[in-house]
C-alpha cells in the first residue's frame, strides 16, 4: 500500500516534470519565432536588437526556457529517486516542492499586471502547486513513509 502511493507520488511529479519539459520547449519555440516573425515584416535582426520592446520579449522567452529547464531537470531527478523508493529522493523532492511553489509565487507576483487571462493561468499554477506540495509534503513526512525509504536504503547495502 506504501509503495503504491509513493509510484502514485512519482508519477505525478513525472508528469509534472514533461510539463516543464513543455513549457521549455514552448519558450524556444517562441524565441525562435519572434525572430522570424519580425524579419518576415521587413525588420532584420541587427535592427530587432535596436528596439527595446523585442529585446525585453527575448529576454523573457529566454529566461524562461532555463528556468523551465531546470525546473524540469530537478522535477524529473525526483521522479526516478521516487520510482525506486530512494531516500536520497525524498529529501529531495520536499526540497524541489519548495523550489517550485516560490518560483510559481513570482510568476504570479511579476505577472500580476498583464491581464486577467494570465492572471487565472498564474494562480492557477500556484493552487496547482500548492496542491502537489502538499500532499508530497504530506505523504512523505510520515514516519511509515521515512521507514519505507530506509528499508530502501538498508536493501542497496
Amino acid at each position: 500500500m506504501l509503495m503504491r502511493q509513493v509510484k502514485t507520488i512519482a508519477l505525478i511529479v513525472l508528469l509534472l516534470g514533461l510539463l516543464y519539459v513543455a513549457g521549455a520547449a514552448f519558450c524556444l519555440h517562441q524565441y525562435q519565432g519572434v525572430t522570424k516573425l519580425f524579419e518576415h515584416y521587413g525588420i532584420q535582426y541587427s535592427e530587432q536588437l535596436k528596439i527595446d520592446m523585442i529585446v525585453k520579449m527575448r529576454q523573457t522567452l529566454r529566461g524562461g526556457f532555463v528556468l523551465f529547464t531546470v525546473a524540469a531537470l530537478l522535477t524529473l531527478i525526483a521522479a526516478s529517486g521516487l520510482f525506486c523508493a530512494k531516500e536520497w529522493a525524498r529529501k529531495f523532492r520536499l526540497g524541489v516542492v519548495l523550489l517550485l511553489a516560490i518560483f510559481h509565487m513570482a510568476r504570479l507576483a511579476t505577472d500580476l499586471r498583464e491581464g486577467k487571462f494570465i492572471l487565472a493561468m498564474r494562480v492557477a499554477e500556484v493552487v496547482l502547486i500548492v496542491l502537489i506540495a502538499a500532499v508530497s509534503w504530506r505523504q512523505l513526512t510520515k514516519e511509515s513513509m521515512k521507514n519505507l525509504f530506509r528499508r530502501s536504503v538498508v536493501s542497496d547495502t
